[in-house]
């Protein structure tokens, strides 16, 4: 069964004010001795391992499937119970999209199944849970432009318009030059509504027990002379 959104982000939103409640406060736990025996497992323990895009992926759709499912057993092997597998990197997916392309580490191109589908079943065939994991700023990392059209590097990428591009501004007011990534400006309008749109599809597709967002951020404290962000600031002063 399928998760609604609102469920998952408020569940996200209860991990954060948890994770956030403790801050400041020291709590160290000590054992009198050292037991004699295993610890008692702890309840609703996570032992959640990432598994990146860069393991899996492959232009070879044969061995692609086959590394899935390896790396899935390897996971319950080592006694994990939750897997956190890359479905996003830069714009790009490993799992058909109707708005992004295909990853370039699939050579752009349909494999022929569903990645993300196949590994949500055999997480769960398994017993473990799986969380999406995605990053959510990076636009692009190559040094040429993307193979594929249709990426959003070319409607909205540094070389566009500026008026246009959704990428953070440095310090000169201008697009930012690659720093590891290109990344997109979460402070603009268009860039959240754009990452929900891909978010809520996702979700609405696929049966996973969570969301893990990665690289939400700006790329340093330079990149935020973008004419909104600055049209924001001077109305806040």
């Amino acid at each position: 069964m399928k998760k609604p959104i609102t469920s998952i982000f408020r569940v996200l939103s209860t991990l954060i004010i948890i994770l956030t409640a403790g801050c400041g406060v020291k709590q160290v736990a000590r054992l009198g001795e050292l037991p004699s025996g295993p610890i008692q497992q702890i309840p609703n323990e996570m032992r959640g391992v990432w598994i990146t895009r860069f393991a899996y992926a492959s232009p070879d759709p044969d061995s692609m499937r086959s590394r899935i499912v390896t790396l899935i057993e390897e996971a319950v092997s080592a006694n994990f119970n939750a897997i956190f597998f890359q479905v996003r990197g830069q714009a790009e997916t490993l799992y058909p999209s109707p708005y992004e392309p295909w990853s370039k580490l699939v050579d752009n191109r349909d494999p022929g199944f569903d990645p993300v589908r196949l590994a949500v079943s055999e997480a769960h065939r398994q017993g473990l849970k799986f969380y999406a994991y995605i990053n959510l700023l990076p636009l692009w990392n190559g040094d040429e432009p993307p193979a594929d059209s249709s990426h959003l590097y070319f409607k909205h990428g540094p070389e566009v318009n500026p008026d246009s591009s959704w990428v953070c501004f440095d310090e000169t007011g201008k697009p930012m030059q690659k720093n590891e990534y290109y990344y997109l400006n979460p402070a603009l309008p268009e860039v959240k509504t754009y990452l929900k749109k891909i978010i809520h599809q996702f979700v609405e597709t696929y049966d996973i027990d969570g969301l893990h967002f990665d690289r939400i951020r700006y790329p340093g404290s330079q990149y935020v002379n973008d004419p909104y962000s600055l049209k924001m600031f001077k109305s806040d002063s």
